[in-house]
């Protein structure tokens, strides 16, 4: 078993480093859309070529929506025009919204034998909406392996060995290699609510307002893009379920009330690809969290183009309801802070999109390009036990200190207001560790600027709001409703509207949201621990334990992230902090930050000081701060129940986030030696095309992302099984007899399976790379000689093998 797990990380290693190669190749974008008529031919009876269209689900439909089955029909009569775009999907487009062709997830569940293929809409995060084309010509699904038939003109796959097949017309060969932009980058969201673990989805009502009401996910599809920023709205089962409605914000820029968000015949979503975006319309996504006890859900905030969040009421007579408010108008409805909730689940493959975007934006980028496909030994376990750390050898070297300084001495007020609480604080805490994990970080700082130069004059916060205008956004929109929130929360107790258990819970909450969210935006590439807040009460043995106890598992190399809010004595006022928390060999130490024009030897007091345990350098820290040490007087008010300390563990994962599909945008040029600081293109669909991906060699195609966790679906556009045949006297691997036996052996299971091959002889059969290329062999067609394709030999060894041209026998030859 050892043994076992030492070759599978092995692999693991060979395969990062392989696609970090990969990463250095020159970039390709993706094509225009390409329209046409999907042409196939019947391998049976007439060949006469007939085209893909979309038909009502049922006689009683009389629109093409959602579930309209895909069918066969002359090429002759006006058929639907098709795309097949960089990501594999199929798509087209009617009354202005896209469908893909989505294979029946009955059949791949093993729930029936065979099913109709359909078209719902488009859904980045669907793999079910992902094809290729088979080196047979045949259009097969990603996920299983199976091919597009049909029967009685309706398309449809089978788990069976059935012979309605159709292979794709000749004259589909430069749309086939056509890679297309996306007609968009929609998610499915299952958008819901939740309240004492009960979920609450959207569903219908006679009026204008968007209403989550219900216990069942069945009256909307609800879709999201981080592009568009539409959610989007459209009747799953109903006379309007050909149309889309867009949620719309009726909050006011300057508004000081709240206002009931709005779905409605006058809000219908703009068609697909129109760059006529009503600002109204529009929502930016924030990630809360990706649970770890939920691998398919994350929870998610919503923010108008104002700033204001999208929330419920969950409780009285507009339960249920969304709506919208703005953040200074909460004073003046406290309410809302204990009879509302702004957190969303979503799908998880929405948000991590999201997270990858804002990576992208903050030169952070992934593999550029992309690999076409991830294997499953990249499993979510084996990402988590290998989060990086700080190097063991790292050490603070007197140019760390010196960088150190600049950024913690950095101008922190301008004309920009600070973010959060604490005004620069937490930006400094990004800054550095952002600059610690950054490649050959242990050789000394890199002098790379990642949200502000510390040497300017210029205000941090002015230099971040100009640099990364969206990432600021998301920032102060993420501070100032928890900030607001809290404060509401704090009013609500000290008049006896809640009581202190209740406000305890519900500060601690939003504390912890608050910096979670925060993480999310500013570095989305680090991978957070379970967090955990303590009551502030007073240095004493206890605190000091439950602290050392929290980290009692982490190793040299481990950083994390404290924040704070403190009561202070002098003046009365609560204030946050936060600053970077990290183990070296010499012990613990907490950075110092927020000290604006401060002197190298005062910032040194903290950097250089070293504990023996977490506890002792946080202690250390606040016991001669200012402010809450003054003239060598305490200044925190321990009395203060709004007291709280939040430690949260920041490590930087593995480089992939997005895995469903692995996808870069931009020109790859990349920064920096570790070849993964991108070039900060916004990945938006306006300013920036998606790159094709990278196969292992060299060339570029579609992009696929991770392969099935299970081993029945293959990945059978690198991989297939191939058996030793003899050709013409020579020894050849091949798999072109697949084609003519229907018991296919197409994961690597099934092909060792039947390997008989030993020194005494016997079937050899091995799981081998498959080859780019085709055979080709010279025949005689209409009076003119042809090199046709020969599907029996597709390797070039086989294909090679089999040329008797120069004896004058059958001429063959392998196309690259």
């Amino acid at each position: 078993m050892i043994y076992i797990k030492f070759v599978l990380y092995s692999f693991y290693v060979f395969l990062v480093m392989a696609i970090q190669n990969i990463a250095h190749a020159q970039y390709q974008p993706a094509n225009k859309i390409m329209e046409k008529k999907l042409a196939v031919i019947p391998q049976w009876g007439l060949r006469i070529p007939q085209c893909y269209v979309l038909r009502p689900r049922d006689s009683f439909t009389y629109v093409i929506s959602e579930r309209a089955i895909a069918g066969l029909d002359s090429c002759r009569n006006p058929s639907t025009t098709w795309s097949f775009d960089v990501n594999g999907r199929i798509s087209t487009v009617v009354n202005g919204l896209d469908y893909c062709l989505t294979a029946p997830g009955s059949v791949i569940s093993d729930v029936v034998t065979y099913d109709y293929v359909r078209a719902f809409r488009c859904d980045m995060g669907n793999k079910a909406q992902q094809w290729y084309i088979s080196d047979e010509r045949h259009i097969t699904s990603f996920v299983g392996n199976y091919n597009i038939k049909s029967y009685n003109n309706n398309l449809y796959i089978s788990r069976k060995d059935d012979h309605y097949d159709y292979v794709l017309s000749d004259e589909m060969a430069a749309w086939e290699k056509n890679f297309s932009i996306p007609r968009s980058y929609n998610f499915s969201l299952s958008m819901n609510w939740k309240i004492q673990n009960k979920q609450y989805f959207a569903n219908y009502r006679a009026d204008s307002y968007a209403a989550f009401r219900s216990s069942k996910n069945n009256s909307y599809r609800v879709l999201y893009s981080p592009y568009t920023k539409l959610l989007s709205f459209q009747h799953m089962l109903d006379v309007n379920e050909s149309i889309a409605f867009c949620l719309k914000s009726n909050s006011k820029k300057n508004d000081k009330v709240w206002q009931y968000a709005e779905i409605s015949s006058s809000t219908t979503c703009p068609k697909t690809g129109s760059e006529l975006l009503p600002k109204d319309m529009q929502w930016d996504m924030v990630v809360v969290d990706l649970p770890e006890d939920n691998k398919k859900q994350a929870v998610v905030k919503f923010y108008d183009q104002w700033g204001n969040a999208l929330k419920i009421w969950d409780s009285s007579g507009s339960w249920g309801l969304a709506f919208t408010i703005p953040n200074d108008a909460l004073p003046s409805y406290e309410s809302v802070a204990t009879e509302s909730t702004g957190s969303f689940y979503v799908n998880r493959a929405v948000a991590e999109w999201v997270l990858f975007d804002a990576k992208n934006q903050q030169k952070r980028a992934q593999y550029c390009p992309s690999p076409s496909i991830y294997p499953q030994q990249r499993s979510d376990k084996l990402e988590e036990n290998n989060i990086q750390l700080l190097p063991p050898g790292f050490t603070l070297t007197e140019d760390w200190y010196h960088r150190l300084w600049q950024i913690a001495a950095s101008p922190a007020t301008g004309l920009t207001p600070g973010i959060g609480v604490c005004g620069s604080c937490l930006l400094e805490t990004y800054e550095i560790l952002r600059s610690l994990y950054e490649a050959n970080a242990q050789l000394g700082p890199s002098g790379n600027n990642h949200y502000f130069d510390p040497t300017s004059q210029v205000s941090i916060i002015d230099q971040f709001a100009s640099n990364e205008p969206n990432i600021y956004l998301a920032q102060e929109n993420v501070m100032q409703e928890s900030v607001v929130e809290m404060n509401a929360l704090s009013d609500l107790y000290r008049n006896g509207y809640i009581t202190i258990n209740n406000y305890l819970e519900d500060y601690y909450a939003r504390q912890i949201e608050l910096v979670r969210s925060s993480v999310n935006v500013m570095l989305p590439d680090f991978y957070q621990t379970a967090q955990t807040s303590f009551p502030f009460r007073n240095y004493t043995q206890i605190f000091r334990d439950n602290i050392n106890h929290y980290f009692s598992r982490a190793a040299v190399g481990t950083t994390a992230i404290i924040s704070t809010q403190l009561e202070l004595i002098n003046p009365r006022e609560l204030i946050g902090h936060s600053a970077p928390l990290i183990r070296l060999n010499d012990g613990w130490v907490v950075l110092d930050v927020a000290a604006p024009r401060a002197s190298i030897s005062s910032v040194d007091i903290y950097n250089r000081a070293r504990f023996a345990t977490p506890a002792g350098a946080i202690f250390n820290y606040f016991q001669h701060r200012s402010p809450y040490i003054i003239n060598g007087q305490n200044n925190i008010n321990f009395s203060s129940i709004a007291n709280t300390i939040v430690f949260t563990q920041v490590n930087l994962r593995p480089s992939v986030i997005v895995r469903n599909p692995l996808v870069s945008f931009g020109n790859c040029t990349g920064e920096g030696e570790d070849g993964r600081r991108g070039t900060g293109t916004q990945t938006e669909a306006r300013d920036s095309v998606q790159n094709r991906c990278l196969f292992s060699s060299g060339d570029s195609g579609r992009c696929y992302g991770e392969s099935s966790s299970s081993e029945n679906i293959s990945n059978s556009n690198i991989m297939e099984c191939q058996h030793l045949e003899r050709i013409n006297n020579k020894w050849a691997w091949n798999a072109g007899w697949q084609r003519i036996n229907y018991n296919r052996r197409d994961t690597k299971k099934s092909c060792e399976a039947v390997n008989k091959c030993n020194i005494n002889g016997g079937a050899c059969y091995e799981w081998r790379a498959k080859e780019l290329g085709r055979c080709e062999h010279l025949a005689y067609i209409d009076k003119y000689w042809k090199w046709v394709f020969y599907p029996s030999y597709n390797t070039s060894s086989s294909c090679l093998a089999a040329n008797k041209c120069s004896e004058g026998g059958v001429c063959f030859k392998w196309s690259e």
